[in-house]
């Protein structure tokens, strides 16, 4: 699976439209994909019955208000929740989607890439396994759009054992054991947050991955590395920075 490319670089919009709609929501991610994304980035979290939701963060309190882990909540307690955006205009708030809701989306969207990020928190609560072949079992339906990703190392070798789906990579220090950890992963992805890229390209990690750099949310940054010759920059503000 290759992504397409716009001009010389491709967005990837992070979260659905974050800066408009509640992050991770199908809301925000449809709005997202209307606006011309050709490839999105979600979280992935589960609930205390094993339910994978989209949501970042593993404590409640800054998408939803309440200082609970969302691994202690079950699916059903969660439907009692949202997620929401406080912005200028207004408090914006959305449900907690599944992802076999999420699925129902990508399969309306066959052509577009939907990157899965499965949160470090989850796997070291439940484990690699277990999260990983419910993941898979569920979005099988829609598998050839999806791309898992994780910070968590386990968890990729994990979707390498049990699929052929291409994977992302997601890396947490710019150093050498980080660097032997991606030559053995071997990701089709690398993603790197831009603070901790080096300044010269020339000492980026050779391999045969795409860099993903994120997070991309204004112009200047944006004109810096595309002239740099980064083509895939994920961004919060995907509806702005695509009208570039």
């Amino acid at each position: 699976m290759s992504l397409s490319v716009n001009k010389s670089y491709s967005l990837i919009a992070h979260r659905g439209l974050p800066t408009e709609f509640p992050e991770n929501t199908l809301s925000g991610i449809e709005a997202a994909l209307q606006a011309g994304a050709d490839s999105v980035e979600v979280d992935i979290q589960f609930s205390r019955d094993g339910i994978p939701v989209l949501y970042h963060d593993e404590n409640m309190q800054r998408l939803s208000g309440i200082d609970r882990s969302i691994l202690d909540l079950t699916f059903s307690e969660l439907q009692q929740h949202s997620v929401t955006l406080n912005n200028e205009a207004a408090q914006i708030s959305a449900p907690i989607p599944a992802l076999k809701e999420l699925v129902t989306l990508i399969s309306n969207w066959p052509h577009c890439h939907f990157f899965l990020e499965l949160k470090r928190q989850s796997v070291e609560r439940f484990g690699a396994e277990f999260c990983v072949e419910n993941i898979l079992k569920i979005i099988q339906p829609v598998a050839s759009s999806c791309i898992p990703i994780s910070f968590h190392q386990q968890a990729i070798f994990v979707f390498r054992e049990h699929c052929n789906l291409p994977v992302g990579w997601v890396i947490r220090e710019w150093n050498e054991a980080q660097h032997e950890i991606a030559d053995s992963l071997k990701p089709e992805y690398l993603f790197c947050n831009i603070k901790k890229l080096p300044e010269n390209k020339d000492a980026l990690w050779q391999g045969n991955w795409d860099w993903v750099l994120y997070s991309i949310d204004d112009f200047e940054t944006l004109e810096k590395y595309r002239e740099l010759g980064f083509r895939l920059l994920e961004t919060n503000n995907f509806r702005r920075l695509n009208e570039k």
